[in-house]
């Protein structure tokens, strides 16, 4: 999981800052090396259906799904974001 803070201010239900630092979050890490401690081919280079966004506004994750698909990681099987308050896992994450 990533913690990333952003300066920016009067965006409450959505935000480009976050939004283009998503992009370069999946950008940076897309392709890197990753263990699984549950999986026998550990390490395995990050794919994009390992990422997960979790947004807490629709227009957030309207955003975040727009701007991933223009940098290329459109639909699914990319990089995924998804409302929090939607969420059934107790513990979503960033890998």
């Amino acid at each position: 999981m990533a913690i990333v803070y952003l300066d920016h201010v009067h965006n409450r239900t959505e935000s480009p800052e976050e939004a283009a630092d998503v992009v370069a979050q999946v950008d940076k890490l897309l392709g890197t090396s990753w263990s699984d401690p549950d999986d026998d081919i550990s390490p395995r280079p990050l794919a994009q259906i390992d990422f997960l966004v979790v947004a807490p506004y629709n227009a957030q994750v309207n955003l975040i799904r727009t701007e991933l698909e223009k940098a290329g990681y459109p639909g699914s099987g990319s990089a995924r974001s998804t409302s929090s308050r939607a969420m059934k896992h107790p513990s979503p994450s960033f890998p």
